[in-house]
């Protein structure tokens, strides 16, 4: 199957060197929710998630990790529908790609088959969306990486379901591959290649 099924995180001892920041994150959430700076507020709550993910990734207890992921997701979803119900469509796939990578550390940390799924499903829903408005924007950077995200996506979730829509897959291969040629990224060219292999061995 294809690689970079978990997020990337920075090490231990630069996030440890940052824990001070989560005081940050909330006074900033509390000034700006007060002041009503709705699109200042989903910023310092995109920052605010990031950290909580991080922070998860250094909790040894299933239970802490647990807490951490739920603070992320909480502040990721409400900057979404920030960013949603203000029109910032460039703003809100930013979010979007954060939340996708978001729920894919929470159905990682459980062992519920049943959980992973549902949290795997709404992975691959926000990824997709993103990836419309990314295509809007033209950014073919972003663009590019929503593509990837959006296949390893629906992979982690089949994984779990036992079911694939290789039609959509196979869709986004030729997506990725045609943002890959120009920007002569042979990174990106393998990893599609690796997936239509995965993909044969199926058949």
């Amino acid at each position: 199957p294809p690689p970079e099924f978990s997020s990337r995180r920075r090490d231990t001892r630069s996030c440890l060197k940052s824990r001070g920041l989560g005081d940050v994150y909330k006074r900033q959430v509390r000034i700006r929710r007060g002041l009503g700076l709705q699109a200042d507020l989903a910023m310092s709550l995109n920052n605010a998630s990031a950290f909580y993910s991080e922070l998860a990734g250094l909790e040894g207890a299933r239970q802490g990790q647990a807490e951490r992921l739920r603070q992320a997701v909480e502040a990721i979803e409400e900057a979404v529908s920030l960013y949603r119900g203000l029109g910032l469509r460039a703003d809100l796939a930013m979010s979007l790609g954060t939340i996708t990578l978001t729920y894919r550390a929470v159905a990682e940390s459980t062992e519920d088959e049943q959980q992973q799924a549902i949290w795997l499903g709404k992975a691959v829903e926000s990824i997709e969306e993103a990836l419309v408005y990314f295509r809007e924007s033209g950014v073919v950077q972003y663009w590019a990486l929503a593509v990837r995200q959006c296949v390893i996506s629906h992979w982690m979730l089949a994984q779990r379901t036992g079911e694939l829509d290789v039609e959509r897959v196979l869709a986004l291969c030729h997506e990725g591959e045609a943002l890959c040629g120009p920007m002569q990224d042979k990174e990106g060219l393998a990893f599609y290649r690796q997936v239509r292999q995965a993909l044969q061995g199926q058949d």
